[in-house]
């Protein structure tokens, strides 16, 4: 398929129309003829006719059926293929145009984006369906989703610097593979990995997970779903209030440390919770509320271990910090 080039379906619809208007327009030219010839040509007017009109009768049937349907039918998404750089940037756009609800973009090839910042903004919903090829940054990968919009990568999507969520929309990763050179900010929004999703990310220069915009939320979720963050610690926490979930078989795993409400006058919220979801921290002392406020949810068989369970977890450390466990 070309780029940019999707089909809706309706094919039977369609096949009724063309058919429709076929019936409709057979004719006879007329000729000279014996009163034989004009006798048969009588009774297959006469047999045209009746074809015709139970033609009609069915075609008829068939376009209110098909109307029915369209009304009944859930809208569809459009669909683009692409091969580069260029290509992708298209896609994006025109899928902000096409009428449709959503939309897929397929990669073609393994591709690398020059310049993340100028790429076009999504104003719907959008599945990347990667096919095993790999999205790549040359500088930061910045994911950019409005409110609403939810943008979901199927594969590998990695970058050698940072990774960005920018945007009160959600970002989905279900892919493994993926990986940052430097850390990932979650400055608007949310970033959710689930579904087997799998990134790893992270240094000590440039830091490994901070979630401090106002209202800003990570969640990793489902069996085989992991954040590893090699190093640079964890910081959640905004005055607005920021979290981080650990549910159902996920885990998050940190080679540092992790603070949650680190500075006065901010709030976080960690939750692990269900069967499997673990929240491991190499790095010791947790603290749970250093000088704002935050609240660590351990629940329906989750687990968080610090420095391999010889470490310690701080609520409150400081005169202006407030932590709970529950």
């Amino acid at each position: 398929m070309a780029p940019g080039m999707w089909t809706r379906p309706g094919s039977t619809c369609l096949m009724a129309k063309t058919l429709g208007r076929q019936v409709s327009s057979l004719h006879f030219f007329g000729e000279t003829m014996t009163q034989t010839q004009r006798s048969v040509r009588s009774r297959k007017l006469h047999a045209s006719a009746s074809l015709s009109a139970s033609a009609r009768g069915r075609l008829t049937a068939v376009a209110a059926a098909c109307a029915l349907a369209a009304l009944a039918a859930p809208a569809h998404a459009a669909h683009y293929v692409v091969h580069n750089e260029a290509e992708l940037a298209a896609a994006i756009t025109a899928a902000s145009t096409d009428g449709d609800p959503s939309a897929t973009i397929a990669l073609a090839n393994d591709i690398t984006v020059i310049d993340p910042y100028a790429m076009p903004i999504a104003t719907k919903p959008i599945a990347f369906v990667q096919g095993g090829f790999t999205l790549s940054a040359f500088g930061d990968t910045v994911y950019y989703a409005n409110t609403g919009i939810t943008l979901s990568f199927d594969g590998t999507v990695q970058g050698p610097t940072t990774q960005l969520k920018i945007g009160v929309g959600t970002v989905v990763l279900t892919g493994t593979g993926s990986n940052f050179v430097n850390g990932i900010e979650v400055q608007e929004g949310q970033l959710r990995v689930q579904d087997g999703g799998q990134i790893t990310f992270g240094n000590a220069a440039n830091g490994g997970l901070r979630v401090n915009g106002d209202d800003t939320h990570v969640a990793v979720t489902g069996s085989g779903s992991f954040m590893d963050a090699r190093d640079g610690g964890v910081d959640v926490g905004s005055a607005a209030g920021s979290s981080l979930t650990v549910a159902d078989g996920g885990q998050f795993r940190t080679a540092g440390s992790a603070s949650f409400a680190t500075a006065a006058g901010t709030q976080a919220t960690v939750t692990v919770t269900g069967p499997g979801a673990l929240l491991t921290s190499a790095g010791s002392p947790m603290t749970v509320g250093q000088d704002g406020t935050a609240s660590l949810t351990v629940a329906n068989g989750g687990q968080v271990v610090i420095d391999g369970g010889a470490g310690t977890l701080n609520l409150g450390t400081n005169a202006t910090g407030s932590g709970t466990l529950t």
